[in-house]
């Protein structure tokens, strides 16, 4: 067995919204969501960010 891993994304109004599905990996909670304008090089993950 390797790792499973399942990604859904959405990209709009300059924002990037990654999350990671539950899997051999991740549990359901995780992901990335990157502000383009603010950060065009994806370097601030705001996933986190109240």
């Amino acid at each position: 067995g390797g790792a499973e891993v399942h990604l859904q994304t959405l990209t709009r109004d300059g924002m990037v919204c990654t999350r990671y599905e539950p899997g051999t990996c991740h549990d359901g909670t995780e992901g990335e969501l990157w502000d383009l304008a603010e950060d065009p090089f994806q370097r601030v993950n705001l996933w986190d960010d109240p």
